[in-house]
């Protein structure tokens, strides 16, 4: 009987990936039995507007502006959705006040994990072909100038692994989605590490976190 217990557990593991999500309304979360995405963010008027003013980026991703005119919020850097960690420490560490809501994944998705440098290969395959994509589908030259010079900033973005330059994460996305690329742009699940300011004296001290965004709620198994 006890190893039969045993085999069922571990199959449970294998199907689902625990992962945990940062928030000051556990109660309220709990109660619906849902997490809602905050939609606020909108990510066409700050791709038209990062190509509004692109030429003043002159190729260096660092400076890559991070909201646009109106905006309350920084970009998401993945985009919209549910961010997790995969551990109970860096969720409750998160922000001041934090409660952890622990999510049951289902582990049998589409995952994009953009730490992977084989899945980042495909990355700028993809960018390669949008710019290829600008020539053939735009036709006014300055808006074709500009669209070349956001694909220069993105891969170079790429290639300093974001360190500098986290909102190209979800730019890059979202530039695969308007230009159609046949790139895995809609998983359920993306994973990427990025580096953060660790909060103490010195603002010189960097990190790399691990975060996980759920792009698809219908894969979540369980809240608690």
């Amino acid at each position: 009987m006890s190893i039969k217990i045993l085999a069922i557990n571990i199959f449970l593991e294998v199907l689902l990936l625990e992962l945990y999500h940062s928030t000051n309304k556990k109660e309220k979360i709990i109660e619906e039995n849902k997490l809602k995405v905050n939609k606020t963010f909108n990510y066409r008027k700050y791709l038209e507007y990062v190509l509004s003013i692109v030429k003043q980026f002159e190729n260096k991703p660092e400076k890559l502006v991070g909201n646009y005119p109106g905006s309350r919020t920084q970009s998401p850097f993945m985009g919209q959705g549910i961010y997790c960690f995969d551990n109970y420490e860096d969720a409750i560490n998160y922000q001041s006040q934090s409660q952890v809501v622990t999510i049951d994944f289902d582990n049998v998705s589409i995952i994009l994990d953009l730490d992977d440098p084989m899945v980042l290969l495909d990355v700028l395959a993809a960018l390669e072909e949008v710019d290829r994509k600008i020539d053939s589908e735009i036709k006014e030259e300055d808006i074709k100038y500009k669209w070349h010079l956001l694909c220069e900033i993105l891969i170079a973005s790429l290639y300093e692994e974001f360190e500098n330059s986290q909102p190209a994460v979800g730019l890059i996305l979202k530039v695969f989605d308007w230009f159609k690329v046949n790139f895995n742009s809609s998983p359920d699940l993306i994973v990427r590490s990025f580096y953060d300011k660790i909060a103490s004296d010195s603002s010189d001290d960097i990190s790399k976190n691990k975060y996980y965004l759920i792009k698809n709620s219908n894969k979540i198994k369980s809240i608690c």
